[in-house]
């Protein structure tokens, strides 16, 4: 499909386009309703504030906040707590 082979697949299927979670599809952020006002550092900083059951919970709302949720950093951040 003309990708570069070198590149890895992301396992969420993310791609390197920033917000977007599809290369082809709409921008994903504008799924997360009032969610998408914040800039992704401040997301980041209210998802670290959350414990495992809100992360899941709030991933399942969109695919954007899906694959926020499922930052490493954050939940490393609750198993080494």
């Amino acid at each position: 499909d003309g990708e570069d082979e070198s590149i890895p697949v992301h396992p969420l299927g993310v791609k390197p386009l920033g917000n977007r979670f599809l290369a082809d599809g709409p921008d994903a952020k504008a799924s997360a309703g009032s969610w998408a006002l914040l800039p992704d550092e401040v997301l980041m900083v209210v998802l670290e504030q959350l414990d495992e059951t809100a992360l899941v919970t709030l991933g399942a709302c969109c695919k954007f906040l899906y694959a926020f949720t499922r930052a490493d950093e954050l939940w490393k951040a609750l198993f080494i707590r």
